[in-house]
């Protein structure tokens, strides 16, 4: 039986804890030589994640499938696939090429029947398992919304909340805080709007007293403006939509008491 080895990292820190490239080759060794097979080769991959597009290693592996070799050995089935549907095709091609695939942990053997619905029914609970973490970070998003915090980039006048507590983690996941040069220019932009100006009133305002957008734009995008325009009730009361409806006072104020005006001092 000739035999090849794949080994695969996805990243720096799996090679860290003890899954390095040397450690799988190793154990597969082992592996083929009790099986008494005849090693004939090694695929490697590194840092090419679970996606298989751009893993050179698996790609030569496929192409030599039953030209080279008969049967392929990984130290664990998910160096290989960590997609169900993709794993059960990969069983399936490597079926009728008539060769086969065994794996160090977990010890999967697809020269056997047994083997094969093995293999099957360990790709099915590792993707069970990938769908169940996801579903966790969907709801916890979801949890965090009905809150009324604040996921993703903070709009413009805010930057997320760093404070962490002793253990490193952050105390107000999803409060906002001002930021004081954002704030004034946003307190700006409105007592330009209360005072019957418009965008463009806005825009010339910025670019003459050099305050420029996030992007670094000297001259603002309308579309910018007005997305800040439209948060109006969130800067005055902190409001944001929780199921459709407005709650005030999640988020810190901005316009609250503004007596901004617009000349630079």
């Amino acid at each position: 039986m000739r035999a090849v080895i794949y080994t695969r990292v996805s990243t720096e820190g799996q090679e860290a804890k003890g899954h390095s490239l040397t450690e799988q080759e190793r154990l597969c060794k082992q592996f083929i030589e009790l099986n008494e097979w005849e090693l004939v080769g090694v695929y490697t991959d590194t840092g090419s994640g679970g996606g298989i597009d751009h893993r050179g290693g698996y790609q030569e592996l496929i192409q030599d499938m039953g030209d080279k070799w008969d049967t392929v050995v990984a130290y664990k089935l998910d160096r290989f696939h960590r997609n169900v549907m993709n794993a059960i095709q990969f069983a399936e091609d490597i079926r009728v090429a008539e060769c086969h695939l065994a794996t160090v942990s977990g010890k999967i053997d697809t020269t056997t029947v047994h083997g094969l619905f093995q293999f099957q029914l360990f790709a099915v609970l590792a993707e069970l398992r990938r769908n169940e973490i996801k579903e966790r970070v969907k709801m916890g998003m979801q949890g965090a919304r009905a809150k009324g915090l604040w996921l993703g980039t903070p709009p413009y006048g805010y930057d997320m909340s760093v404070e962490v507590d002793d253990a490193g983690n952050r105390k107000q996941r999803g409060i906002l805080v001002v930021n004081p040069e954002e704030a004034h220019i946003v307190k700006a932009m409105f007592s330009i709007i209360d005072g019957g100006g418009d965008i463009t009133d806005i825009i010339n305002w910025c670019a003459d007293n050099g305050h420029k957008s996030r992007s670094g734009r000297s001259v603002w995008h309308r579309s910018s403006i007005g997305k800040i325009l439209d948060r109006r009730s969130l800067y005055e009361t902190g409001t944001v939509m929780v199921d459709g409806d407005p709650v005030k006072g999640v988020q810190p104020s901005i316009l609250m008491g503004n007596s901004h005006t617009t000349e630079e001092e």
